[in-house]
């Protein structure tokens, strides 16, 4: 086992034990687990994917990020990390609705591609959302 934690800017999103994280980088995914050698990894907006001690495997989505691991801690720096069986459909698609809406009446392009980056997260997560 190894220990997974995520931080963000609004504090720790995840912090438990766990067998292997798969996560997505530019170049194809990548599965870190306990003694995987020292590492550091850019994580694409992306879904992963956590297997737990029980065998039990869980997606998360998560949002521009970077992985660091050593023998026994993987850490991940995100923006967002969230377990795909805390999602909520009907929120994901309130949020979805919303911002094309402002996509619609935006004019100014670096508000245009903030909207945009922030439409492709909440598509992320309606792919997970059950």
């Amino acid at each position: 086992m190894v220990k997974l934690k995520v931080l963000s800017p609004n504090g720790t999103l995840f912090d438990e034990k766990i067998e292997m994280v798969i996560v997505k980088g530019a170049e194809g995914y990548a599965g870190f687990m306990r003694n995987t050698q020292p590492s550091i990894f850019a994580i694409n907006n992306s879904v992963g994917y956590i297997t737990y001690p029980d065998k039990t495997k869980k997606s998360v989505v998560i949002e521009n990020a970077t992985l660091y691991c050593n023998k026994d801690l993987i850490k991940i720096f995100a923006l967002d990390f969230v377990i795909a069986d805390n999602l909520s459909y009907d929120e994901i698609m309130k949020r979805k609705k919303d911002l094309e809406s402002k996509i619609k009446d935006t004019t100014d392009t670096k508000e245009l591609i903030r909207l945009q980056h922030a439409l492709d997260i909440e598509l992320l997560k309606l792919k997970e959302a059950k």
